[in-house]
């Protein structure tokens, strides 16, 4: 899998908080390696944490496109591939 294009983290990050899926102000970083926010709604709290693991400032293809689906910016994610490591819709599949 290492040939699938990581995603920046702030990129993520940002994608996340522009979302009203998230509750303002719960970012809390766990070490160098993960990120943690809070889903608004009701259930209860384990079941709206939302972590982010990253690598270097990197999160993996894999954990990208399942936050990407998850809070509905996967074309924004698709753009940031093409711009950003030059990867055009599909381009990645092989």
């Amino acid at each position: 899998m290492s040939d699938l294009p990581s995603v920046s983290l702030d990129f993520i990050i940002e994608k996340l908080l522009n979302r009203d899926l998230i509750i303002p102000n719960t970012r809390v970083d766990v070490g160098e390696s993960m990120t943690t926010f809070l889903k608004v709604g009701k259930q209860p709290i384990y079941k709206r944490l939302v972590n982010v693991r990253s690598k270097n400032g990197q999160v993996n293809f894999m954990q990208a496109t399942s936050l990407a689906i998850s809070f509905r910016f996967m074309g924004d994610l698709l753009q940031w591939y093409k711009d950003n490591k030059n990867w055009d819709e599909g381009g990645y599949f092989v």
